[in-house]
């Protein structure tokens, strides 16, 4: 029976089971729903991120191309980017971890 201010949701029976199936133990309708709601939106926060860090590797390596290759900067420049790839590297891999 709802309690006062719940809603009811009417889902298929396929729905309701792939609920049930991703629920844990003792966890309620409302609380699966909201961890997969949770879940997605943090998913779709670490795109968002992952796809800007993707884009500055990308402008960080289109850079290179803007030193010839017989160039005396070219070396120490694209130590220094490589560097710069490395640490967006890093936190590509910090945010898929935490």
């Amino acid at each position: 029976m709802p309690m006062s201010g719940d809603k009811l949701v009417r889902v298929s029976e396929e729905t309701h089971q792939r609920l049930t199936d991703l629920g844990k133990k003792g966890e309620t309708y409302d609380q699966i729903i909201n961890r997969l709601l949770k879940d997605a939106t943090d998913f779709k926060i670490f795109k968002e991120k992952t796809l800007a860090i993707s884009e500055g590797i990308e402008a960080i390596l289109e850079s290179i191309h803007r030193y010839p290759m017989k160039s005396p900067l070219r070396k120490p420049a694209v130590k220094m980017m490589a560097q710069d790839i490395q640490e967006r590297i890093h936190e590509i891999k910090s945010m898929a971890v935490g």
